[in-house]
């Protein structure tokens, strides 16, 4: 899986992750269940190693007086 794949699916799984904290708060559901699923789905997702800050060297701009 490349990288902008590996974005994608993280996205995914984060969505799905929203709605499944949705059903903890509902009554009848497994919690222990749900809970479960999060954290398989946490632990078995790639992270894309990617940098999203650009460059941190400090950049020097000159001002000059006329």
């Amino acid at each position: 899986m490349d990288e902008a794949q590996q974005i994608d699916h993280l996205i995914e799984v984060m969505k799905q992750l929203q709605e499944m904290c949705k059903e903890l708060n509902e009554p009848g559901e497994s919690r222990q269940m749900v809970i479960g699923l999060m954290v398989a789905m946490i632990v078995s997702t790639p992270i894309p190693n990617i940098t999203i800050l650009p460059d941190t060297q400090p950049h020097h701009t000159h001002v000059g007086i006329a």
